[in-house]
């Protein structure tokens, strides 16, 4: 694990890296994946939270843990803990994860549209819908994922202006806007979709 903190720490790296060892840190017990999010190295730090979300299901000390990231002062942290308690699906862990539905970083809006993502269709629309014309593009990648996982078929139409006029400079969001447009679009518009493709 510190061999994949210590490579976690490049920006271009970081993502994947952390992604990777919150899925091997949560082999480990609750209780040693709880003791890391204590370290003194951050990227360890932040990966153990994110490995809660993993690990924890619905343990009151892994709601707590994660209560006590979305207070972080690290970005990371904040990020990771609200994308974890997306696996919570509760109204105690949505209400947690909507605090930080305007976090100046973008990685934790994105990760709050992650984590909307695994609420039913209604739950927190319109702050999935508001992330589409967000500055960052990881933010509009997800929130059109989000949608498209939930299945908001009134999304289709906001979706669909991202393909208006020259393409979203984000490929990762004209990735993601292509393959909603497909499952979201109502039949009488299939040739729209056809003529986005």
């Amino acid at each position: 694990l510190k061999a994949l903190a210590a490579a976690g720490t490049r920006a271009e790296d970081a993502e994947i890296i952390q992604e990777v060892a919150s899925t091997i840190m949560a082999k480990l017990t609750l209780q040693e994946v709880l003791q890391y999010t204590n370290n003194r190295n951050i990227v360890l730090k932040r990966v153990a939270y994110r490995a809660l979300g993993v690990k924890g299901g619905n343990s009151g000390a892994v709601f707590d843990a994660l209560s006590k990231g979305v207070k972080s002062k690290d970005e990371g942290i904040r990020a990771a803990s609200v994308l974890a308690l997306g696996s919570f699906k509760n109204d105690k862990a949505l209400k947690q994860v909507i605090s930080l539905k305007e976090d100046t970083a973008g990685i934790v809006r994105r990760d709050v549209a992650r984590a909307l993502g695994n609420w039913p269709t209604g739950t927190e629309t319109e702050t999935l819908m508001n992330y589409l014309a967000d500055g960052e593009g990881d933010v509009v990648e997800a929130a059109v994922s989000s949608l498209h996982k939930r299945g908001e078929e009134g999304a289709y139409k906001p979706i669909l202006q991202l393909t208006r006029g020259k393409a979203h400079p984000h490929p990762g969001v004209r990735k993601a806007t292509l393959r909603a447009l497909v499952d979201l679009a109502p039949r009488k518009e299939l040739q729209t979709v056809i003529s986005v493709l």
